[in-house]
């Protein structure tokens, strides 16, 4: 599977094709707008989503020990 990287301009719209399941995404630039392949969609899903998991995460030691940190 090659690999994509989104380029740096915000996403203005995003459809799914039902028929052939490729992705088109619409940048604000319209010069980056750009089709892609059910799996490489998938790829920039998975991608994002694990940057925002670890982005987020706060280990259990930190929340104990730091008081700006609420008990969950």
């Amino acid at each position: 599977m090659s690999s994509y990287s989104l380029p740096n301009s915000p996403i203005r719209d995003i459809k799914h094709c039902q028929e052939c399941g490729r992705v088109t995404i619409h940048f604000l630039n319209p010069k980056n707008d750009v089709i892609v392949k059910p799996e490489i969609w998938d790829e920039i899903v998975r991608k994002g989503f694990n940057a925002m998991r670890r982005h987020m995460y706060i280990p259990r030691e930190l929340l104990a020990e730091d008081p700006k940190f609420f008990k969950v």
